[in-house]
């Protein structure tokens, strides 16, 4: 039985990245998300639950010493970095779900020969599925946190 953990926090709270967590170049079965501290990369794994316990030790003696490794100041700029990958995401999936339909509708529209009202519509479901995909996913992980 193998085991994953973040190797910043060693918890087994880990999910596979998505477009969500900001790695649009890059996803692949091998990057992950450590949902307690937000750390992104691939995880350790631990062969059994006796070297598991052993890493979670070591981690907590590097946490209790005062010398702090250098890559916990790193992550306290951290939350601002993600936010604005997450606002890019947002903008990024806002222009795909609701400008480029709209543009395409109206296009086709006026030289189609189709109504433009269908135009609207196709482009206000498009609007209806981006508000459910990210801002409800994205709020729901907010709330989890």
């Amino acid at each position: 039985m193998k085991i994953t953990a973040c190797p910043r926090c060693g918890s087994k709270n880990l999910d596979i990245a998505d477009m969500r967590d900001g790695i649009t170049p890059g996803i692949d079965w091998s990057t992950n998300v450590c949902r307690d501290c937000d750390w992104q990369g691939i995880p350790l794994e631990f062969e059994t639950e006796n070297y598991y316990q052993k890493f979670l030790k070591g981690l907590e003696k590097v946490k209790k010493s005062e010398n702090l490794p250098v890559y916990e100041d790193i992550a306290e700029s951290a939350p601002t970095e993600r936010l604005i990958i997450r606002y890019v995401t947002a903008s990024f999936l806002f222009l795909l779900f609701l400008i480029i339909p709209l543009l395409v509708c109206v296009l086709v529209s006026v030289y189609g020969g189709f109504p433009i009202e269908v135009g609207f519509l196709f482009a206000g479901l498009s609007f209806l599925v981006y508000l459910y995909v990210f801002w409800k996913k994205e709020l729901w992980n907010m709330i989890k946190r």
